[in-house]
């Protein structure tokens, strides 16, 4: 699994590395300070997850609307220490484009149990159709809602 962390603090850097141990997967981490740091090699495509300090919060809002553009079906978690009575800031992130904020006061077992709720692959069964087993009255439906005048000649 391929993860990002955008924080310029060591020992949140330490913390996050802690919390993936204690997730127990596989993970390549690839840690920056700031979203200038970026290279080209980096295929943000290809990222799981990007954790993002929001201590500066003008500088993690950026990072978060570009990561969003270049990693749509990645997850963003951004966090700080962010009061309880601060709405403001958590809605601010969050319309960005993160997918969760917290306080980054957390333990790293905790922040272990959120990073991992967010990597669980879910467990996906194809759904097969046969053509021949398509109801005439879904086929009908369908006509009708998608070309009305097709369905009423």
């Amino acid at each position: 699994m391929q993860i990002l962390s955008l924080e310029s603090t060591p020992g949140r850097r330490q913390m996050l590395r802690h919390a993936l141990e204690l997730t127990g997967k596989p993970y390549v981490l690839n840690e920056i300070s700031a979203l200038a740091e970026l290279t080209g090699d980096t295929r943000l495509g290809e990222l799981r997850l990007a954790v993002i300090g929001a201590d500066k919060l003008g500088d993690a809002l950026k990072a978060i609307v570009y990561l969003r553009g270049q990693m749509p079906a990645g997850r963003i978690i951004a966090h700080g220490e962010i009061s309880a009575l601060d709405k403001d800031t958590p809605a601010r992130l969050c319309q960005a484009g993160a997918d969760m904020v917290f306080d980054s006061r957390f333990t790293a077992s905790k922040m272990a149990l959120l990073i991992n709720r967010f990597i669980q692959d879910p467990v996906r069964e194809p759904i097969t159709v046969p053509k021949t087993e398509i109801p005439a009255w879904l086929l009908r439906q369908a006509v009708r809602t998608s070309a009305p005048g097709a369905a009423n000649g």
